[in-house]
């Protein structure tokens, strides 16, 4: 049985897969861990806000499988609570996110 990742481990590990899949870390999306210890995750940029923005969300959650990571509800997000954790990182709402 394998430990789980702590935080800042899953947020390093995080960060550096979205690096190699060219999804920016500030200008693109944001990475953090919570008060609850929870790493959580958005897009950062505004579909209108350039000319390739509107294709981060997809680039971003391709980059998140690619890594094996998975995404959940936060209890942070002001996602509704009927939206899919997809559906609220697509809408521009911070998501959990876990290693499968």
């Amino acid at each position: 049985m394998s430990s789980p990742t702590s935080a800042p481990g899953l947020l390093h590990g995080l960060r550096q897969t979205l690096e190699k899949a060219g999804v920016h870390h500030v200008s693109d999306a944001e990475a953090w861990v919570n008060a609850g210890g929870e790493v959580l995750c958005k897009v950062a940029v505004a579909p209108d806000e350039r000319p390739d923005a509107s294709a981060v969300p997809e680039r971003l959650l391709l980059a998140l499988r690619a890594g094996g990571y998975a995404l959940a509800a936060t209890s942070d997000s002001a996602a509704p609570e009927s939206a899919s954790p997809e559906a609220a990182l697509r809408g521009g709402h911070a998501v959990r996110i876990i290693r499968n």
